[in-house]
């Protein structure tokens, strides 16, 4: 600066005032008990709204861009301490606080980042930094200042990736002082939610959480939109039950803790920011079975502690981000009635140690088994019980398969297996997967599955040892050690675009016996169907829509389908039944429900009327077990569909098939009329005569005699 400005600049003898932090609490600090215990939960937040949610997405990178300013400050200031020799040697912790590595520190850093950006005013407040920072100095300045308990140390600050920032951690509430609750605010009532989105079939005298949590599981509570409106902060006055020295009533502004509504989370948005509060609303499940863990952990709001904000990542969500609430609650886990009496049960055998044991690959046990239990060995004069059966499978174990996949690499039976029968296949891969078999040693039973070995119940027909009649034998089970028959469950794909929902609907499949496999794309359900007895699709598919795909199945398949979507209404029902589906069901659904329909698709599926296993007409020779088609004992070879219209036409040859029945019943409704024609002209040039198939024009096709 010239000399002749630095001297006409004004001169003040007062000193500007310095920078004032907040100092520490002068009221008593609240606690908690001891033996208090704290729990975490999971509530899902609604972020449809496009202002909603580009304001969070905001919110998140304003954060980051705090989280990752400080993790720089704070390697730099560590590689300063660790290159201060002299200083650290002298006095290491006075060098630690002018350097800033402190809790204090830390939060001073943060403050000045935010003052100087002035942008980050309008998306964050003070709070939200404060602990930002806080957060940093535990998990990567002290962590790598101090050693642990064993003495090791943590690595050099990093400065972390925008994919793995998933985490914004909130402020508790004050416990001593009423109403006060910085950053993330939990507002709101269980009764609330329930009167704003209860369900229309649920019963009139059913009207408070308490008696929601006392109904059976599987019923219907809440009816909540896809797209959760936002709630709508009080307004007006409020009697605070005092009274002035007038007499009058003193009153209030309402505010957000005067809320009896749905459940929502409520932040102030930043100190500059001029679009209100930020209102995410909380989406609670619909069924009445987690009623009971709701209703402990979120019906008083006085144990409510703190609350993070916390995203993953989602393709099927909008933005590609999923966002939840994790609110802190001040209480107990939850366990259930059932639970509790098995702990009480277990804690009455006075049991001083336990095993885990990591079953994970014992897939052979989720199947049943048909066993011959005469042939179970026992002692001399006694019935096997279940611990010399579990003696024998622990004498003897499985093979165990991984549970990777299709790599051939991993279908591999163990070494360390003896007697293992190495010829049995597992037909579910072709014929490529062997299925382990166990022979138990004094016996003459070969079983893949250990469930057959702790089957309780008492052995019918002959002792043990007493070879049992050839009329007597259950089928599939020989004096010899044949294997036992087993059946398999039933393949289930599921395609849900929801990744939460589709994995509870697999796991639930999986647990009531069937294999579950589930995609998220229209595409990857194409290419799966083939292997599946049935599939339950959504028809909200990010790549397809849901009734293109169920067309495109139908087309080429007759595996059961089962529509369970959002969509409640009587036209989409209709749409989807019209594009093949077997049956529709609508979300949220009960899962006996799910079940029985499943079981009742599958009857029909499987049931088929009882046909003649040849076909003769005339010079006409059709074997239908074999798939073969003989005209004047010559044998004609004919494609997978021109066999199908040909046996159908045969198995009514007195009859005019329509040409839209051909085209159900052969190739699914999804093909266009010139596909009959062509396979018509093709068939009579194969079998030889063109009278074998005659056209009855305007109505379709029957079985000639040439």
């Amino acid at each position: 600066m010239p000399a002749e400005l630095r001297e006409s600049a004004p001169v003040s003898d007062v000193a500007p005032p310095a920078r004032r932090y907040r100092g520490k609490n002068k009221g008593k600090r609240w606690t908690r008990g001891e033996g208090t215990e704290l729990a975490v939960i999971r509530l899902p937040l609604d972020v449809h709204v496009p202002a909603t949610r580009h304001r969070t997405e905001g919110l998140y990178s304003a954060m980051w861009s705090v989280k990752r300013a400080l993790q720089r400050d704070a390697r730099d200031a560590v590689d300063a301490y660790w290159a201060g020799d002299v200083r650290r040697a002298t006095d290491a912790q006075a060098w630690r606080l002018e350097l800033g590595l402190s809790r204090e520190g830390m939060e001073r850093r943060a403050y000045r980042h935010m003052e100087n950006s002035k942008h980050l005013a309008h998306h964050v407040t003070k709070a939200l930094v404060m602990h930002q920072a806080d957060e940093v100095f535990e998990t990567s300045v002290s962590r790598h200042l101090f050693p642990d308990a064993s003495g090791r140390r943590f690595g050099r600050p990093k400065t972390g990736r925008w994919w793995d920032y998933t985490r914004i951690p909130g402020r508790a509430r004050s416990h001593t002082t009423a109403r006060k609750w910085e950053t993330f605010r939990l507002h709101g009532t269980l009764a609330g939610h329930l009167d704003a989105y209860r369900h229309r079939s649920l019963a009139p005298k059913v009207a408070t959480p308490e008696q929601v949590a006392a109904l059976p599981p599987d019923v219907r509570v809440l009816e909540q939109p896809r797209q959760l409106p936002a709630p709508v902060r009080p307004s007006g006055r409020i009697a605070t039950g005092e009274v002035t020295t007038k007499g009058t009533p003193k009153t209030r502004a309402a505010t957000w803790w005067d809320h009896t509504g749905p459940l929502a989370i409520v932040f102030t948005g930043g100190a500059d920011s001029s679009r209100g509060d930020l209102v995410l609303p909380v989406r609670l499940p619909s069924g009445s079975g987690r009623w009971p863990y709701l209703l402990h952990f979120l019906n008083n709001p006085d144990t409510w502690h703190k609350i993070d904000l916390v995203r993953r990542r989602d393709a099927s969500a909008p933005g590609g981000w999923a966002y939840e609430a994790h609110p802190m609650v001040i209480t107990g886990s939850y366990a259930s009635p059932a639970t509790q009496a098995r702990r009480r049960a277990a804690a009455m055998l006075e049991r001083v140690g336990g095993i885990d044991g990591n079953v994970s690959n014992l897939n052979g046990c989720k199947k049943p088994c048909r066993v011959n239990r005469s042939a179970v060995p026992a002692p001399p004069g006694a019935a096997p019980t279940r611990q010399s059966k579990r003696r024998l499978l622990r004498r003897g174990p499985c093979a165990a398969h991984s549970r990777v996949g299709s790599h051939s690499g991993f279908h591999r039976v163990s070494r360390a297996v003896p007697g293992l029968d190495r010829t049995c296949l597992d037909s579910r891969s072709g014929g490529s997967r062997p299925r382990a078999q166990h022979r138990i040693p004094g016996g003459g039973m070969t079983v893949t599955s250990a469930q057959a070995l702790l089957d309780t119940r008492p052995p019918t027909g002959p002792a043990p040892g007493v070879p049992r009649p050839a009329a007597d034998r259950e089928p599939g089970a020989t004096g010899n050690g044949a294997a036992v028959s087993m059946p398999s469950g039933r393949r289930v794909l599921v395609v849900d675009a929801d990744t939460a929902c589709a994995d509870s609907l697999v796991t639930q499949l999986r647990r009531h016996g069937h294999e579950a496999l589930g995609v998220r794309r229209g595409g990857a359900a194409l290419r799966a169907h083939e292997d599946a007895d049935l599939v339950l699709l959504d028809l909200e598919l990010p790549d397809l829509d849901g009734l293109e795909v169920c067309r495109a199945i139908r087309a080429v398949s007759r595996v059961p389908v089962i529509i369970v979507t959002a969509r409640a209404s009587e036209l989409d029902c209709v749409l989807g039944l019209q594009a093949g589906a077997d049956d529709y069901v609508a979300k949220p659904y009960g899962l006996r429900e799910l079940m029985a329909r499943i079981e009742a698709v599958m009857r029909r599926a499987e049931w088929q009327p009882a046909a003649a296993r040849e076909i003769r007409h005339g010079r006409l020779h059709i074997d239908v077990g074999a798939r073969e088609v003989l005209v004047g004992g010559e044998e004609v070879a004919l494609t997978r569909k021109e066999f199908d219209l040909l046996c159908l036409l045969a198995s009514h040859p007195d009859t005019v098939i329509p040409r839209k029945q051909l085209l159900q019943q052969v190739w699914g409704d999804s093909w266009s009329r010139r596909t009959v024609d062509t396979h018509v002209s093709s068939l009579r040039g194969k079998l030889g005569d063109s009278g074998w198939i005659v056209t009855v024009r305007g109505v379709g096709f029957m079985l000639g005699n040439p």
